[in-house]
């Protein structure tokens, strides 16, 4: 069997529950999840759409630590 191209690939991170990765991502510097963010379309919206991500990226550029 072929490879799939490039664009038709799926991520194993995606796969994952959006739970752990939340989880995952928590331990990231607030630059490394909004670099996460830019990746794709289904990471965007994790992101933008978890008040815990977004509460440490606010958290990480005010320059505080929880």
């Amino acid at each position: 069997m072929p490879a799939r191209p490039a664009a038709q690939r799926v991520s194993p991170l995606s796969l994952l529950p959006n739970e752990l990765l939340i989880h995952i991502l928590t331990f990231a510097s607030f630059q490394a999840i909004l670099t996460v963010q830019r990746v794709s379309r289904s990471f965007h919206l994790l992101v933008s759409e978890s008040m815990t991500l977004q509460y440490y990226i606010l958290l990480g550029a005010s320059g505080m630590i929880d």
